[in-house]
């Protein structure tokens, strides 16, 4: 009786020991696999009030992704904690584009845009500062960007661990208020996994590609 008994358990333990993908797998249902998403380009500091910001991502992958498990997580660089997040939504289509920003930002036809919660000032303007995109359901950081200066051990709400948003080096340039512009990926999309060769000050183009 009592090794019917742990034949019953032992089973039950394993299934509860397993990644939530692994256990969706033991039990027959789909896995959801991480997206393949890039940030692409990130306007934090605008001449005057800060009401254009916004972040472009685009999925860089072969599929639809789906992004009811990534969030956007803004980071102060002078504490590495969070100080905002925003929850993405919906299918993003291969190559596609996806705006996070204030309702001033006009996105492109076909492009949607989710909005940033405040009207400006939303993304802190660095020395340093970052953003990311975690999937939530995976505990997996899919991309980050750490502007003027490397934030080396981010943490996030509700997450064990600390995280970093630098690859391999820091980008040298910066968004400032001076000048209209941003900080994007040049060419457009380019992921070398070195921040600094693949990001540049650039014209801001918003749910477009970008443009040096």
């Amino acid at each position: 009786m009592r090794r019917f008994v742990l034949a019953l358990f032992l089973p039950l333990t394993a299934a509860l020991a397993l990644p939530a993908h692994a256990a969706a797998a033991a039990h027959g249902r789909p896995v959801v696999p991480v997206p393949k998403l890039v940030l692409n380009e990130v306007d934090y500091d605008q001449p005057g009030v800060d009401a254009g910001e916004f972040v472009e991502i685009v999925n860089v992958g072969s599929d639809r992704a789906r992004l009811r498990n990534v969030d956007l997580i803004l980071v102060n660089g002078t504490t590495s904690a969070e100080y905002r997040r925003v929850a993405l939504t919906g299918p993003l289509a291969a190559g596609h584009r996806l705006l996070v920003a204030t309702r001033a930002v006009h996105a492109p036809a076909g492009v949607r845009s989710i909005p940033l919660p405040l009207a400006h000032d939303d993304l802190q303007n660095g020395s340093p500062d970052g953003v990311a995109l975690f999937d939530t359901a995976h505990h997996v950081l899919i991309d980050a960007l750490s502007y003027e200066g490397a934030i080396t051990a981010a943490t996030f709400d509700g997450v064990t661990g600390h995280w970093s948003l630098v690859a391999k080096t820091p980008v040298k340039e910066a968004d400032d208020n001076q000048e209209p512009g941003s900080l994007c990926r040049l060419p457009d999309r380019t992921d070398t996994g070195d921040d600094d060769h693949d990001w540049g000050a650039c014209a801001t183009t918003p749910g477009a590609a970008n443009s040096a």
